[in-house]
This record gives structure tokens, C-alpha cells and sequence, in this order.
């Protein structure tokens, strides 16, 4: 702060102003002359403050360094424990990611081998129905009704004819015998 305040109160005395005209070089000396003058002034009132600055900043600097060794050697071993942690962590990251690889790989495996599963329980379920379709015996069973009542009918015709021919059959042995007596 003081070396900000001092350094504003002495910038407009380092500024150097040509004048415009052009004068012979001997104004132009002097004049360099003067200024180098006014430096040496502002020097010699600036170099105890400047070389307090400095001795101020270079202990500042060795605190800073002492601090800094200090924290460094109290932390050593927590840094040391962060860096194989650090570096643990990265091992557990790669297993998890090379995991997680296999993982997808075992889901993709295992919707393909769903989808196969899935396609296999449709074709076996359109067997099953196949199978257990019943309507062919069903037809067959009525079939075979149809068939029987149609041999009871024809049985009954049989019979009926039979009788018939037997009663002609008796009824002609009547006249035969009727006519032999």
C-alpha cells in the first residue's frame, strides 16, 4: 500500500516532457540534465523505502518457503495415502468399466438367447395346438356315429329282407307242400 502511494505521488515527476519546438541541443542537455537531477533526488528518498520492500517481500518469501515445507512434511504421508488411493481408485474405475463390458455383453447374450427362447415357446405352443387339436377326431368320432347308425340301418334292412325272403321262402314250401297234398 505505501509503495502504491508513494509510487503515485512521484509518476508525475518521472515523466519527462519535450516541448514541442524544436530548440538547439544545448536547452535539450540541460534540460536532460535537470531531470537526471530530480531522479537522483527521488532515488535517494526511494532507495530506503525500496530496500525495506524488499527485505519485507524476501522474509515474506522465506515464510512463505517455511510454510510451505512445513505443510509439505506434516501432509507427506496423507499425500501419499491420496496418490494410492488416487491410483486405487483407477484400478476399481477400470475393473468396473471392463464389469460393465461384460455385463452388456451377458444382456446382449441374453436378449438373443430370450428372443431364440421366446421363438421356440411360439412354434412349440403352434405344435401343442396342432397336437391337441381335436377337431379331425371329432370329425372322425362323428364319422364313425354316422357310419354305425347307417350299419344298424342297414343291419335293420338286412334283417327286414331276410325275414321277407324267409317268409317267401316259408310261404312258398306252404304252396309246395300244399300242392303235393
Amino acid at each position: 500500500m505505501e509503495l502504491k502511494a508513494e509510487a503515485a505521488r512521484v509518476s508525475e515527476r518521472l515523466q519527462i516532457k519535450i516541448p514541442s519546438t524544436k530548440s538547439d541541443w544545448r536547452a535539450h542537455v540541460s534540460q536532460m540534465s535537470n531531470f537526471q537531477n530530480q531522479i537522483t533526488e527521488v532515488m535517494t528518498q526511494l532507495a530506503p523505502i525500496l530496500s525495506k520492500v524488499g527485505a519485507d517481500v524476501s522474509n515474506a518469501i522465506d515464510l512463505i518457503d517455511t510454510r510451505e515445507k512445513n505443510l509439505n512434511s506434516r501432509f507427506e504421508t496423507s499425500i501419499s495415502d491420496y496418490a494410492q488411493k488416487a491410483q486405487t481408485l483407477e484400478d476399481v474405475e477400470a475393473r468396473h468399466k471392463t464389469q460393465e463390458e461384460h455385463v452388456q455383453k451377458l444382456k446382449n447374450d441374453l436378449d438373443l438367447t430370450s428372443g431364440k427362447l421366446q421363438n421356440i415357446k411360439d412354434d412349440l405352443d403352434n405344435m401343442q395346438k396342432k397336437v391337441s387339436d381335436n377337431s379331425p377326431l371329432l370329425k372322425m368320432k362323428t364319422g364313425i356315429a354316422n357310419l354305425r347308425e347307417q350299419k344298424k340301418a342297414l343291419e335293420l334292412q338286412s334283417a327286414i329282407l331276410q325275414r321277407s325272403l324267409t317268409q317267401a321262402w316259408l310261404e312258398e314250401k306252404d304252396r309246395e307242400l300244399a300242392n303235393i297234398m
